[in-house]
């Protein structure tokens, strides 16, 4: 009688932990569909001398012109550079937030399926 307990328990167990861990997927699933636009890369924020011989800037640093937003960026092994007005600074901030939590859900999914893969022996 102890032994067909104990069997109960651990198949009760192994399903309330597969309900759950197909719970916690489901709820990853959902993060991910709430995300907006993603994007890699890196934002500087810049200033510049112009270069004229009669321009503040020449004179002092805080002069310089500016702020001037440059995004890189890898693609196909080449660096993409491009210069973006400050909306579009902006956007490419919040996709960069969006990547990383979307990184972060891509992890914890690999992290479940490796558990997965553990409680199917």
């Amino acid at each position: 009688m102890l032994d067909s307990l104990r069997i109960y328990l651990d198949v009760y167990i192994t399903l309330r932990y597969n309900i759950a861990m197909d719970r916690i997927n489901q709820l990853l699933k959902s993060k991910i569909t709430k995300l907006d636009y993603v994007l890699v890369g890196t934002l500087l924020i810049r200033y510049k001398q112009c270069g004229k011989f009669n321009c503040k800037c020449m004179k002092h640093k805080k002069h310089w012109h500016g702020p001037y937003y440059i995004w890189t960026r890898k693609v196909k092994a080449k660096t993409i550079t491009k210069t973006l007005n400050k909306t579009q600074a902006q956007f490419v901030l919040n996709a960069f937030k969006n990547m990383m939590k979307l990184n972060k859900i891509v992890d914890k999914m690999k992290e479940l399926s490796l558990r997965k893969i553990d409680e199917m022996k």
